[in-house]
């Protein structure tokens, strides 16, 4: 295997956890801030909202990691992306296991 394969598998996987880390900061506010709308919507309608909704989370989250980190922005823009995917993910579980059955139902099918 070529160092440079090697490199770029080190550092995806860095991406990815950063991305873990920046996203497991934002779930639970993101969550607050859209649960009451998001459990009536369908999935796809609640993943956008959710996604709309924590988007200046995590944003801000990554900033002050990007900072620590010293990531460009085009490597900053990809952690955004990836910690996105998992908020939407994440928020859509919670409210999937949460009280609202009509919903989780709903999404189950």
């Amino acid at each position: 295997m070529p160092f440079w394969e090697i490199f770029c598998g080190r550092r995806q996987r860095f991406l990815e956890e950063l991305a873990g880390t920046i996203a497991d900061d934002c779930r639970s506010a993101a969550g607050d801030r859209v649960r009451n709308k998001a459990e009536a919507m369908s999935k796809a309608e609640a993943r956008g909202y959710i996604r709309a909704r924590a988007a200046d989370l995590i944003e801000t989250h990554t900033k002050a990691r990007s900072v620590q980190h010293r990531l460009e922005p085009p490597i900053r823009r990809r952690v955004v992306m990836l910690a996105a995917e998992r908020v939407v993910a994440g928020v859509l579980e919670d409210i999937s296991r949460s009280e609202w059955q009509p919903a989780a139902r709903r999404w189950a099918a």
